[in-house]
């Protein structure tokens, strides 16, 4: 009987053995992947966007200027029709634009993975009555591509283009904030010029 006992004692040593080396094999593949969803190239604060490219809801190439000194900057949205969090925040979102400080000064630019018809169509559903720009054309390198890789998120420009806040649209304070600030800044360069 001793014999089999050790016989035993070994092949469960070895089997052991082979799930901690699976294991092992498995993790090291997953970590030789990268991380979906996000491109390489990511934006900062500071960085500079005069103009996205896209295309419309009829599928035409559209351009739209982030870059206006006519204006108090930019207020771009990164959304997803699938998004899991998109549709509360889409909601949110929706009460926001046309109260302060969002007004006519404010260009707001709906922006997405999605094909052009698509995100349209999500678009009118949410009740957003802004400009929508699809994305999906783009390679993932292009600055439009990365603007709309994390969604629900939210980027604000200046007039002259430059990225001054980014970060999830749950935080629809946050962009208020910002562009209270952009507002103030433009109202106090505009009376240095006078």
């Amino acid at each position: 009987m001793i014999p089999q006992l050790s016989v035993l004692r070994r092949l469960l040593a070895l089997l052991l053995l082979g799930l901690v080396a699976q294991i092992a094999s498995a993790a090291w593949r997953q970590s030789m992947v990268p991380p979906a969803g996000l491109p390489a190239v990511q934006l900062a604060v500071g960085d500079t966007v005069r103009i996205l490219a896209g295309l419309a809801e009829d599928g035409e190439q559209t351009r739209v200027e982030l870059a206006a000194p006519d204006r108090v900057g930019s207020v771009v949205y990164a959304f997803h029709p699938e998004c899991s969090q998109g549709e509360a925040v889409a909601r949110e979102w929706t009460k926001r634009w046309d109260a302060p400080p969002m007004g006519p000064r404010v260009r707001r630019i709906a922006v997405s993975h999605a094909l052009p018809a698509t995100a349209a169509a999500y678009a009118r559903r949410a009740d957003w009555k802004i400009e929508v720009l699809s994305v999906a054309h783009l390679e993932p390198t292009a600055l439009g591509y990365v603007l709309a890789s994390r969604t629900p998120w939210v980027f604000v420009f200046d007039a002259a283009g430059i990225l001054r806040y980014h970060g999830h649209g749950n935080d629809p304070s946050a962009v208020d904030r910002s562009v209270r600030a952009l507002a103030q800044r433009r109202s106090s360069d505009l009376e240095d010029d006078a």
